[in-house]
């Protein structure tokens, strides 16, 4: 019973990210406030997927019989609780087949997790000489600096604002659950 549980605050999660990601996408533009609260938007539909995959690994877990404590951990923590109570998963080895592939988007959102210069570098750099919306000391944009240091494993494949990155990253999250819950009824 306690599955089902799991199930619901996965669901919650990838949930919230969706309402963070529309969120996001309505905060267009080029002025200081519309970039700001976009990207924290995204910021927070980072932290709802990783915490729905965490909470995910803890739903496979119990389906295998493994006990895990689910408080907001990080990924690579519970997928490691996970490896070291000895039992074998088709779904686990996958999520860590995942994290450790550098190109595969759940590694990449865990990094955007870890590092906010990650997804900064997304964001289109602002024209010189534009001041902010107060008038007054305009801000450094970091995301020309950050732009200066994208390695080419960011520049071809993967989506050219942050929005479009996040949200792919929520549609892959939510296919991945989907297929390997489908797979776990099977069993």
């Amino acid at each position: 019973m306690a599955n089902y549980r799991y199930a619901a605050i996965v669901n919650q999660k990838l949930a919230f990210a969706r309402v963070e990601l529309a969120a996001a996408s309505s905060h267009k533009g080029d002025s200081t406030q519309a970039r700001l609260t976009q990207h924290a938007h995204l910021d927070s539909a980072i932290a709802q997927l990783c915490a729905a995959l965490s909470y995910f690994v803890v739903e496979v877990a119990e389906q295998y019989g493994v006990e895990l404590a689910p408080v907001s951990r990080d990924l690579e923590v519970v997928l490691s609780e996970f490896v070291g109570s000895g039992r074998q998963s088709a779904e686990i080895s996958e999520l860590r087949g995942l994290l450790k592939n550098n190109n595969a988007w759940l590694a990449n959102l865990i990094k955007a997790r870890q590092d906010p210069l990650l997804l900064v570098q997304y964001f289109k750099p602002r024209a010189d000489g534009v001041q902010t919306d107060d008038g007054l000391v305009p801000l450094v944009d970091v995301t020309r600096i950050a732009a200066t240091q994208v390695d080419s494993d960011h520049t071809s494949a993967e989506p050219a604002n942050p929005l479009a990155l996040v949200e792919d990253w929520a549609r892959n999250a939510q296919v991945l659950v989907d297929r390997l819950r489908s797979s776990l009824h099977e069993e």
